[in-house]
């Protein structure tokens, strides 16, 4: 093995590389659904990954769509079709949720969530899991790790540099955010209407035309 100070940066910090590049369109379920655990981030959803898997269900959680980054334009997709559909688009199909879905036994954390209603219907006999929190504990924690991360400049500069990986997470956040997949559920329309849109508002004061034209195309 080559000395530290001469590995290439993969091998220094392999976390932050894709791990497979495998698109998922058309594939089939191999494992059963065991279970939708759809609690919000920021609900210890990490720490209920590492426990399905110890009990041996393969999860998927955010982090997932980082190892395989195709995944993200299904999601993209599924997000599309339920908040902002064409006029000739409709939700996604059981079929197309085994596809994405298929090699897994259990899912966590965003966008997941945002589906429930979707999820419990595609899988009847999953378990459901919600893990509860305080909703103002929550909400400081979300803000803080999650929305903060989408507002910062950095972010934006990011997505503008790499619109192909980093700036589709920009697109998943700017959909769970806008058409409150997650916040409305919690805190009732009327504030997270409120809270969204002080976030939306800081985030186009730092903003310059080009960036947002990016983040909305």
């Amino acid at each position: 093995m080559a000395p530290k100070n001469k590995l290439s940066l993969k091998e220094k910090y392999p976390e932050i590389y894709a791990q497979t590049n495998i698109d998922r369109t058309g594939h089939k379920r191999v494992v059963p659904m065991e279970v939708l655990s759809l609690g919000l981030g920021r609900t210890g959803t990490m720490s209920m990954k590492a426990a399905y898997e110890i009990l041996g269900y393969p999860t998927y959680h955010y982090v997932s769509m980082m190892e395989n980054p195709p995944d993200l334009d299904l999601w993209l997709s599924a997000l599309r079709r339920k908040y902002s559909p064409h006029p000739d688009e409709k939700p996604f199909t059981l079929a197309e949720w085994d596809a994405l879905l298929g090699h897994i036994s259990a899912v966590t954390d965003s966008p997941i969530n945002a589906f429930a209603p979707e999820l419990i219907t595609a899988y009847p006999n999953a378990k459901v899991v919600l893990v509860e929190r305080d909703v103002e504990d929550w909400y400081r924690s979300f803000e803080k790790n999650v929305i903060s991360s989408f507002a910062a400049p950095m972010t934006r500069v990011l997505v503008k540099l790499d619109p192909g990986f980093i700036g589709k997470q920009g697109k998943i956040g700017e959909f769970l955010m806008r058409y409150m997949a997650i916040l409305q559920f919690v805190l009732g329309h009327e504030v997270a209407l409120e809270k969204i849109d002080r976030i939306e508002l800081r985030r186009l004061q730092d903003s310059d035309d080009e960036v947002l034209k990016l983040a909305h195309d």
